[in-house]
């Protein structure tokens, strides 16, 4: 744990057990490290490339788990109950209000998952996806680029918001963004 007189910053995911149980498996994504940013405003949820038995293991120990805001594991991927915790049973035990997908130009992958997306417009939960190519399903005809880029969570001592590109333009000097408007 890491706190200050406002933070505190969790490894809540591997424990011992659960790393040596991965790493015997060569299961990678399942020894991707998730930390929780807890304070009195918000709590954030970074969860690496978790993957769905990983997530069972995680919400089994932590049941009571909940955030504001869920950075999506896996760049986005869609789970389905097949392999342990589908997405729908995590975002429904998290409850976030918003999530953050990271991705790129992922195009074998095709993250984030169309799935995902439908599922969390279906919930109203509010997506930010950092991708700059049409692989995005996020609401492309509210801007003049494709996606929001780099994301930033700003949390003062009574409210947190999530600031984007898009809202900042003085972070649009990555040739990516510059050829995003183009």
């Amino acid at each position: 744990m890491i706190s200050n007189d406002k933070s505190k910053l969790f490894l809540i995911y591997p424990n011992k057990a659960e790393y040596t149980e991965a790493y015997l498996k060569a299961d990678t994504n399942n020894t991707s490290i998730v930390c929780l940013l807890e304070n009195k405003v918000c709590n954030v949820l970074f969860t690496g490339d978790l993957q769905e038995d990983g997530w069972e293991k995680l919400l089994e120990r932590m049941p009571e788990l909940r955030c504001n805001i869920l950075k999506m594991p896996h760049h986005g991927a869609f789970y389905d109950e097949k392999n342990g915790m589908g997405l729908q049973g995590i975002l429904e035990t998290v409850d976030p209000q918003a999530v953050i997908i990271s991705s790129g130009n992922h195009r074998k992958y095709k993250h984030p998952g169309g799935q995902t997306i439908e599922l969390l417009r279906e919930k109203k939960i509010k997506i930010y996806c950092t991708e700059f190519t049409s692989l995005c399903h996020c609401n492309i005809d509210e801007f003049d680029r494709k996606c929001y880029g780099d994301i930033e969570i700003i949390i003062t001592d009574t409210a947190f918001q999530i600031q984007t590109e898009t809202k900042n333009l003085s972070l649009l000097s990555h040739a990516a963004c510059c050829s995003a408007k183009s």
